[in-house]
Parts: structure tokens; sequence; C-alpha cells
């Protein structure tokens, strides 16, 4: 069914079908920096796209225990192989998405963007700029009110020098260390809903403290998400921030997603020490992954201390396996189990090895052995 509306420059009634209704109701909840985002990507083959995150020592990732578990860095991996740049310096990619991961620990509105950041978003024209800052102003006696003239300073540079950049705004955890600031929290996420409602059309403002609230931080934390300072987040709570805000900006995300490789059957006859008898490999992925490697061998024993051992990357776990003397009987390993972590952007490989001096055969009655392996997003 069609449904008539004015004509915005006639005032004439036309017709629209009921489906470009829904896309219109559709865009105007979109949100403007997941629009802009996702405009751009969809062009990333021919036309480069740059995204810059800014702030203090929350986007930076402080505490976090390696460079690809910061939240800017994480969300890099979401969108390219390209590792994310910390250059103050650089021009937008011919194709592609590139990242820049500005955060400075310890900064305030004040010094968290300087002249030779908005140089260089003049020359990466950048179609998103998501900005977290304003822990330190709460905590070190910063006004709301000087919050707010710093913040709108650096928005009215950077408009300057990239007009079409569509800047998100996030109001991010209040910290437990120090337990209480000069102004409540809330005046200074007030303010940047206000710079958001000065310029709907480029500056959006998303506001995460409320999520924190209901988990207990700042407070109790009873799940444990604060580092120990009280201040900073943990590895965890990281990539719980960095996919708010890629589930805002509408990117796809790893969270959940199961990869399982099953063992490439190496079997049926006899192995002599050194032999592979069950292999895996575990693909690249831009992004670090966390998972269990476990498996089963059945063979019969040639000779007194058989050994297998199973070798992820370069560790290597000796497994004796309980199989009788006797050559006619099938024997089974114990469980090979093991925990493994595989970098972001590096292949891992497991195999069982034969780890004997004399041959064994290793059995197809029964299934003669399985290995998988499976691996999350962490």
């Amino acid at each position: 069914m069609a449904a008539t509306i004015p004509d915005a420059t006639t005032g004439q009634r036309g017709m629209m079908t009921a489906q470009a209704v829904q896309d219109l109701a559709r865009l105007s909840t979109t949100p403007l920096s997941r629009r802009a985002l996702q405009g751009a990507l969809r062009q990333q083959r021919t036309t480069g796209v740059s995204v810059i995150f800014a702030g203090s020592s929350t986007i930076q990732g402080h505490q976090a225990t390696s460079t690809d578990r910061r939240p800017a860095q994480r969300i890099s991996s979401y969108l390219t192989s390209r590792p994310a740049q910390t250059a103050v310096s650089g021009s937008a990619p011919t194709n592609g998405v590139q990242v820049w991961a500005w955060g400075i620990g310890g900064s305030t509105s004040a010094n968290y963007l300087t002249s030779a950041h908005y140089t260089a978003v003049g020359s990466i024209k950048p179609v998103l700029m998501v900005h977290m800052v304003g822990s330190n102003d709460w905590s070190g006696s910063r006004t709301p009110a000087q919050y707010e003239t710093s913040m709108r300073s650096h928005l009215s540079a950077l408009k300057a020098a990239s007009p079409d950049t569509v800047h998100l705004l996030v109001g991010q955890h209040q910290r437990n260390s120090p337990a209480t600031g000069s102004h409540p929290w809330e005046d200074y996420t007030a303010a940047l809903r206000t710079l958001a409602e000065e310029d709907p059309g480029r500056v959006e403002f998303l506001d995460l403290w409320p999520r924190y609230a209901v988990i207990g931080i700042p407070g109790a934390d009873p799940w444990g998400w604060l580092h120990s300072d009280g201040i900073h987040l943990t590895d965890g709570s990281y990539k719980v921030l960095a996919d708010w805000l890629a589930e805002h900006l509408g990117i796809p995300t790893p969270s959940g997603a199961a990869e399982l490789y099953g063992g490439t059957l190496i079997g049926g006859a006899n192995r002599n020490s050194g032999d592979v008898i069950l292999s895996a490999t575990v693909p690249a992925r831009p992004y670090p992954r966390q998972g269990i490697v476990q498996g089963t061998v059945f063979a019969r024993k040639r000779a007194a201390g058989s050994e297998m051992r199973l070798k992820v990357g370069s560790e290597t776990l000796v497994v004796r396996p309980t199989i009788p003397a006797d050559a006619s009987i099938d024997g089974i390993s114990p469980p090979l189990v093991h925990r493994v972590v595989v970098p972001a952007h590096e292949e891992m490989t497991v195999q069982v090895i034969h780890a004997v001096n004399d041959a064994a055969y290793y059995t197809t009655n029964p299934d003669w052995g399985n290995l998988a392996v499976h691996i999350s997003a962490c």
C-alpha cells in the first residue's frame, strides 16, 4: 500500500511506497555516526576510509596487557588487517580502512588535542572521529563549564580542518578512584549532550555511563571490570567497551563467533619417531583468539615407552598413552587437552607426533584418532 507525503520543495502531495516509508523511518533512528561510517565503508574499494579515536587513557587502553587488547586497536582489527596508526600525521588511504589511535594517558579536555592534531585531521579527512575524554577533568577539578568550553573549541578547530567529519562524543564510565570529584559526573556528560544538540548534523553523543552504573561502576564493581587502580579497565571490559562502540557504529564483531578446526587424519599405518599422526591449522585472524585443543589417539604399541607429543605452536606437551604391550589389542591415549592463545595476525599449527624410537601402528579400528581445536575471539 502506498502512502502520500507532501513534497518538501513544491508542497504537492506525492506517492511513497510502504517500503520507502519504512526506509525513511529507519534512517531517522539510525545513529548519525553509523550512517556516516557505513556510507563510507560501502565505497572503500575505490575510496579510502579513515577513522580516528582520540581522548585520554581509557580510549588509549592503558593497563591493557597487550596493544591488540586496547579498544581502538581492537575495533581497527574488526575493520581491517592494517594496524592502527598512533602517529599524529598521515593521509587517507586510497582504498580500504585506516584507523588512527590518538589516546593520551593523563590528558584532559584541555590538552588531548593540539594544533598538530588539527593539522593531521585536515590531511587525513576522517569520515568519523571518536572522542572519549573527561575522567581527568572530573578528578582534576576542572569544572563542567571549562570542560564544555574546551570541547567546543576543539570541535570548532576540527570542523574548520575537515568540515565533513562526523564527531562521536562518548560518555565513559565514572572511575572509583578518587571516589568523588568536585562536580557531579552527570554535569560532564550533560556538556557533551549540549554540544551534540548544537550541531546534530555533525556531532553525536553516546552515553555509556548508565551501562556501567547498572553493573556497579562506580561502586562495588561486582564483575571486576575495573583494574586494581580503580580507574582503568581490564582486558575483558576493554573488549566490552570496543564491542559497545562497534555495535553503535554497525561494525560486525567476532564476539561469540566460534571456530572449529579438525585434525587431518594421517593414520592407519606404522609411524616412526617424529612422524606427525594428527595435524590441524588455525588460520590467522586480525584479532586475538583463545580456545582448547582436544583429542584422543588409538594405537597398538610395538615397544615399551611409547609417547605422543602434542605440539601447539612452539609449545610441546608429552602424553604417554595407556596402550598394552600386546600388539593385537587397541589402546587409547589419555585425552589430549590444552588451552591455547592465538595472537592477532598469527597462524597456529597443532600436531600430535609419535615420539619413540620404535615404530607403532596407529590403528583404524575403532576410529583411530581425532583432534579438534575450538577457538573463539578474546
